[in-house]
């Protein structure tokens, strides 16, 4: 009798506990942590966005007379402009292979023509963007560095030779002015280049596919002074990243401050103002054409636009899972150079890797306008050649001496000076051998 009791108790008991959670689950509402909204940034415009005929241009335009005698126009000069606009509008005919001897070389240098030096290495696809290259020239030759323009003896039209270096090839076709104004026709814009000052072809052994210019006496450039400011890094973070709430940042006792969301990683270094950011890749898929990756490199840079001045496609490097391509900077119409090696003042590195854009490499530095500039006498080439053989540096050393500008960035006073210098590419190494082009730095 007890135990039937206790067990009713019990029951009554187990009920009214049902009922008092009920009661308690039916007056009382779930209370939740809120969740942290990702916060996805509107891409930051860094500079410009541009098309590849704003960055494959000839770097320089070599003016020919049959008197041997030798002229040069940098981008901003009057006759590259109009001969460079002209040329946009040539068309070509009969293309051939042809195989030239070093004295058919030296007859093509003594008559009167053009020639217009692009980078080495440029693909040939890219200039057949916007210029109307000959008929299938794409499909015979991969890299174009020169196209050379002349006039034949006793004949009343102009050859084109399409030449690659890399290849060590050249092919040949006939020149078809289509330009309307006789103002500016080929013959016109040859005596106007021909005003400019004079420069000498030097090249080793005979070696035409990779002739350079230099200037044959003392000449002058300026030398500026620019306001310069460094891009704040958090500005490329926001461009870069999707989502940067997710983004933490690790600050080293070396001044580099890296920026991750746990797969790509920004660095950047305080004491250099260059970055470096990096996209993983997970496998190696097969390679796209070169033409796509040409284009989605150009979308990744405009995506962010990352264009911070006048920069020209500068180099192609192919390695066996990836490419590299390099920009560089021009101002005044000549190329930039950092003032030491580890710098990246003028240059933009991107590497295509796994049908994506794996990194980027670049300095922060933003040249803005000028403060200052001063006209300077410069040195000869056959003042740095006799220079660089006092070093024990030949001819046959050198791949290529140019003009340019070493850039001198003073953060104290937030300017960056524009040296005239001559910078000396060597076979052995990447690292070019920069030359204070000034005439006082020789003479003391």
């Amino acid at each position: 009798m007890m135990l039937e009791r206790a067990k009713t108790l019990v029951l009554v008991l187990l009920v009214g506990l049902s009922f008092f959670l009920t009661f308690q689950l039916w007056g009382n509402n779930p209370s939740f942590d809120p969740l942290t909204p990702a916060n996805y940034e509107q891409p930051k415009n860094i500079g410009d966005a541009k098309e590849w005929k704003d960055l494959i241009k000839p770097q320089k335009i070599l003016f020919h007379d049959a008197e041997n005698h030798h002229t040069m126009a940098t981008s901003k000069m009057a006759p590259y402009g109009f001969l460079w606009d002209a040329m946009q509008m040539w068309q070509f005919t009969n293309v051939r292979e042809v195989k030239l001897e070093t004295a058919d070389w030296k007859k093509i240098l003594a008559s009167n023509g053009v020639e217009f030096i692009f980078p080495e290495r440029l693909p040939s696809i890219l200039l057949a963007k916007f210029l109307h290259v000959p008929d299938n020239l794409t499909d015979r030759i991969s890299f174009i560095d020169r196209i050379w323009v002349y006039k034949e003896e006793d004949r009343p039209d102009y050859t084109a030779l399409f030449i690659s270096g890399q290849e060590r090839k050249v092919y040949a076709s006939k020149l078809i002015d289509v330009s309307q104004d006789h103002y500016f026709d080929l013959p016109n814009l040859i005596a106007l280049g021909s005003q400019l000052p004079e420069q000498a072809p030097v090249l080793a052994m005979d070696n035409y596919f990779q002739i350079y210019y230099l200037p044959l006496e003392r000449g002058s450039m300026m030398q500026w002074t620019y306001e310069a400011e460094a891009i704040d890094v958090q500005e490329m973070v926001d461009a870069l990243f999707l989502d940067t709430s997710a983004i933490k940042e690790i600050s080293e006792r070396s001044g580099t401050r890296i920026f991750t969301d746990g797969t790509k990683s920004l660095q950047y270094n305080e004491n250099t103002h260059d970055m470096r950011f990096y996209v993983p890749f997970y496998e190696r898929s097969e390679r796209e054409d070169q033409e796509e990756e040409l284009l989605q490199t150009l979308d990744f840079m405009n995506n962010h636009r990352g264009w911070t001045g006048e920069y020209l496609f500068d180099h192609w490097q192919d390695e066996l899972d990836h490419r590299q391509f390099r920009f560089r900077e021009f101002m005044e119409g000549y190329p930039l150079y950092g003032e030491t090696a580890s710098g990246m003042i003028g240059e933009i590195w991107l590497r295509y890797q796994s049908n994506q854009v794996s990194e980027y490499r670049r300095s922060l530095i933003r040249i803005k306008g000028a403060k200052r500039f001063y006209q300077i006498s410069i040195l000869s080439g056959q003042e740095v050649l006799d220079y660089l053989k006092g070093k024990g540096i030949y001819l046959q050393n050198i791949k290529n001496i140019e003009l340019g500008y070493q850039a001198i960035y003073d953060e104290s006073s937030a300017v960056i000076k524009l040296i005239p210098s001559y910078i000396v590419h060597l076979h052995a190494t990447r690292v070019p051998i920069i030359i204070d082009a000034r005439v006082f730095t020789l003479e003391g």
